[in-house]
């Protein structure tokens, strides 16, 4: 059959020349609309890296000073903390609750303010990380959802006075080494020991969901009191809870107690909210939402006209082969071998386009530099945090893959329509003006 279907492509290599034309300019057309979209897709569905299916958040306030609740003798930052430390037992001894931290508003994985500061691994490479600060002595990483790695234990970092950093960082710094016990920075030539930060352990890789996206991290406790400074409206408190509980009847059931219960001092809460919700506000904050909308929208567009278009012509092309069937079936062809003969054709032809296409993009690609990771430690990144969007070799076979059996299926559909008719042709019906 495949001798065959050469000889047909051949002998009409005229008219196929254009759908083979077609077919490359739909196939770079597709690189173009749809890589953007593909890789948008998959950050936004990649793992966070932490458990995020049972974490709640509560918003912290002060009573107004105005108020004739307000309790001026306790208006201090040790009042404050003792408030959120009275506020979070009381949320722990609910029965659905497993666990209960305060945080910073804008320092958590959700949030769209972040700490950014800049470690030296050596005298000539700089490392740029996100800093997220927790209250010392409370179990922070269990509460998250984190991962320990490099043996140490999650109840050992949770209480340590030092840094805890992020697994990619680790391996950054101090690549085949553990990387607890050093400090931050120590290896280069400038490094003062008595202003270091000492490395208590270290953490597998999370996501913060913002627009940098993947980002290596650094962990650092300090007192509540500290965290508070006067501000408590800064704080937050996050909730995990127990496996069973469904988070949002949570909600529901804890509303009426924050006026109430879950009031001490100064300080009351307000305002609780699922994770995941969170989460899907920051990206639409951020512009993140809109931009897949947008860019899916154009997408499903210019797609379905393409694809519209490419069925149109293969149907066209595919119904004026009657009297080809009709020959076919004269010298005993089954139906089902004729199809099979069309959709053969129609399958290499695809073949041939979609590499010339492709080929064509890889050109621009290269030559517009977008094989290159840019930004400050984009290179770092891709090292330490490997996703298959950095690797280009990796990123043009996957997209290219999802391109080809796009526009196979959409080529089989044109031919497949008329295809299976004229197949079942009488011969003596296909050519009987001959």
């Amino acid at each position: 059959m495949f001798k065959l279907i050469i000889k047909n492509l051949w002998s009409r290599r005229g008219r196929n020349a254009w759908l083979l034309a077609e077919l490359t300019i739909v196939t770079v057309l597709a690189w173009i609309i749809l890589d953007p979209v593909i890789v948008q897709l998959y950050t936004l569905q990649r793992p966070a890296g932490y458990d995020i299916d049972r974490l709640v958040r509560v918003d912290v306030m002060e009573v107004s000073k105005a108020s004739p609740q307000y309790l001026h003798d306790e208006d201090s930052s040790e009042h404050h903390a003792a408030a959120i430390e009275r506020i979070i037992s009381g949320i722990e001894a609910l029965p659905e609750v497993e666990s209960a931290v305060p945080v910073l508003r804008w320092a958590t994985f959700e949030s769209q303010g972040m700490a950014m500061s800049t470690v030296n691994k050596d005298d000539s490479v700089s490392v740029s990380t996100r800093s997220i600060r927790f209250a010392a002595g409370t179990p922070f990483f269990e509460t998250m959802g984190l991962t320990a790695a490099g043996g140490t234990s999650l109840s050992t970092l949770s209480g340590a006075s030092d840094v805890v950093i992020s697994k990619s960082l680790a391996e950054a710094l101090y690549p085949g080494e553990n990387a607890a016990g050093h400090y931050l920075g120590d290896r280069a030539s400038d490094f003062n020991p008595e202003h270091g930060q000492r490395i208590a352990g270290v953490v597998d890789d999370a996501i913060i969901n913002s627009s940098d996206g993947r980002n290596m991290i650094i962990y650092e406790s300090a007192p509540l009191v500290n965290l508070v400074h006067s501000r408590p409206e800064e704080m937050n408190i996050v909730i995990r809870l127990k496996p069973a509980v469904e988070p949002r009847r949570f909600l529901a059931a804890l509303r009426p107690l924050m006026a109430t219960t879950l009031k001490s001092g100064n300080i009351k809460i307000h305002n609780a909210a699922y994770y995941p919700d969170i989460r899907d506000e920051v990206r639409y904050g951020s512009g993140e939402t809109d931009k897949m909308r947008v860019n899916t929208a154009l997408a499903v567009f210019f797609l379905v006209n393409l694809c519209l278009g490419v069925i149109g012509t293969f149907y066209l092309q595919t119904r004026k082969r009657s009297r080809d069937a009709g020959v076919m079936r004269s010298f005993g062809a089954t139906p089902g071998y004729i199809l099979r003969e069309m959709l053969g054709e129609g399958a290499l032809l695809t073949v041939i386009a979609w590499l010339i296409g492709c080929i064509a993009y890889m050109q621009y690609a290269i030559k517009e530099g977008l094989t290159v990771m840019g930004g400050f430690n984009g290179a770092l990144i891709a090292d330490y945090m490997p996703c298959w969007t950095d690797n280009f070799a990796m990123h043009f076979a996957v997209v290219s893959i999802i391109i080809y059996a796009i526009m196979t299926a959409v080529v089989c559909v044109g031919i497949y329509i008329p295809g299976r008719r004229i197949s079942r042709v009488s011969p003596v019906e296909a050519l009987r003006d001959e």
